[in-house]
Protein backbone atom coordinates (compact mmCIF):
# COMPACT_ATOMS: atom_id res chain seq x y z
CA UNK A 1 0.00 0.00 0.00
CA UNK A 2 3.03 2.44 0.66
CA UNK A 3 5.67 1.23 -2.06
CA UNK A 4 7.52 -0.64 0.51
CA UNK A 5 9.10 -4.06 -0.02
CA UNK A 6 10.58 -4.41 3.66
CA UNK A 7 9.68 -2.68 7.03
CA UNK A 8 11.11 -3.23 10.43
CA UNK A 9 9.68 -1.44 13.60
CA UNK A 10 12.06 1.01 14.77
CA UNK A 11 13.26 3.56 17.98
CA UNK A 12 11.22 6.65 17.92
CA UNK A 13 13.87 9.83 18.54
CA UNK A 14 12.01 10.28 21.29
CA UNK A 15 11.72 7.02 23.92
CA UNK A 16 8.73 6.12 25.35
CA UNK A 17 8.51 5.50 28.89
CA UNK A 18 5.06 3.78 28.81
CA UNK A 19 2.72 1.93 26.35
CA UNK A 20 0.05 5.33 27.27
CA UNK A 21 2.84 7.54 25.59
CA UNK A 22 1.25 9.05 22.10
CA UNK A 23 3.25 9.73 19.41
CA UNK A 24 4.33 7.81 15.61
CA UNK A 25 5.09 4.61 15.60
CA UNK A 26 8.42 4.58 12.96
CA UNK A 27 9.69 1.77 10.75
CA UNK A 28 12.82 1.68 8.67
CA UNK A 29 13.79 -0.83 5.38
CA UNK A 30 13.42 -0.37 1.64
CA UNK A 31 10.96 0.42 -0.93
CA UNK A 32 10.33 -1.65 -4.10
CA UNK A 33 13.08 -0.02 -6.06
CA UNK A 34 15.90 -0.89 -2.92
CA UNK A 35 15.85 2.67 -1.75
CA UNK A 36 16.01 3.40 2.00
CA UNK A 37 12.72 4.50 3.59
CA UNK A 38 12.05 5.91 6.80
CA UNK A 39 8.34 5.81 7.59
CA UNK A 40 6.29 7.17 10.53
CA UNK A 41 2.51 5.97 11.28
CA UNK A 42 0.03 8.36 13.20
CA UNK A 43 -3.49 8.78 12.95
CA UNK A 44 -5.48 11.88 13.95
CA UNK A 45 -4.31 15.55 13.03
CA UNK A 46 -1.02 15.23 14.15
CA UNK A 47 1.42 17.83 13.81
CA UNK A 48 4.13 16.47 15.59
CA UNK A 49 4.33 13.69 13.15
CA UNK A 50 6.40 15.96 10.44
CA UNK A 51 9.00 16.58 13.27
CA UNK A 52 9.06 13.19 14.68
CA UNK A 53 9.35 11.89 11.28
CA UNK A 54 11.86 14.05 10.31
CA UNK A 55 14.07 13.24 13.40
CA UNK A 56 13.91 9.54 12.79
CA UNK A 57 15.16 10.07 9.07
CA UNK A 58 18.11 11.55 11.07
CA UNK A 59 18.53 8.85 13.90
CA UNK A 60 18.18 6.02 11.55
CA UNK A 61 19.12 7.07 7.65
CA UNK A 62 19.54 10.52 6.53
CA UNK A 63 19.75 9.87 3.29
CA UNK A 64 16.64 7.63 3.36
CA UNK A 65 13.29 8.22 1.86
CA UNK A 66 10.76 9.73 3.98
CA UNK A 67 7.46 8.80 4.17
CA UNK A 68 4.51 9.69 6.75
CA UNK A 69 1.73 7.72 6.66
CA UNK A 70 -1.62 8.23 7.54
CA UNK A 71 -5.62 7.78 7.14
CA UNK A 72 -6.64 9.05 4.68
CA UNK A 73 -9.41 10.71 6.59
CA UNK A 74 -6.24 12.43 8.88
CA UNK A 75 -4.63 13.43 5.18
CA UNK A 76 -4.23 17.11 6.23
CA UNK A 77 -3.61 20.00 4.46
CA UNK A 78 -1.60 21.30 7.29
CA UNK A 79 0.51 18.17 7.35
CA UNK A 80 1.34 18.41 3.90
CA UNK A 81 2.48 21.81 4.14
CA UNK A 82 4.80 21.30 7.35
CA UNK A 83 6.61 17.94 5.32
CA UNK A 84 6.86 20.00 1.87
CA UNK A 85 8.64 22.59 4.01
CA UNK A 86 11.58 20.29 5.30
CA UNK A 87 14.95 20.61 3.80
CA UNK A 88 14.20 16.83 2.15
CA UNK A 89 10.76 16.57 1.89
CA UNK A 90 8.73 13.72 3.10
CA UNK A 91 5.52 11.90 1.17
CA UNK A 92 2.44 12.25 3.03
CA UNK A 93 0.23 8.59 1.98
CA UNK A 94 -2.81 8.55 3.02
CA UNK A 95 -4.43 4.91 3.31
CA UNK A 96 -7.69 3.84 2.75
CA UNK A 97 -10.12 2.83 5.90
CA UNK A 98 -10.19 -0.80 4.33
CA UNK A 99 -6.70 -1.33 5.41
CA UNK A 100 -7.54 -3.20 8.22
CA UNK A 101 -9.83 -5.87 6.87
CA UNK A 102 -7.41 -8.21 6.50
CA UNK A 103 -9.95 -11.17 5.78
CA UNK A 104 -9.69 -12.55 9.47
CA UNK A 105 -13.00 -13.10 11.30
CA UNK A 106 -12.66 -11.89 14.66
Amino acid sequence: MIDADHLEAAEPPIPRDSVKDVGASIAVGTDRSGRSIVVACSVGIDLDVVPTAADARLLHDPDARLMIVVPERDDHPATRRLAARLSAPAEIVGVPGEWRDDGVDR
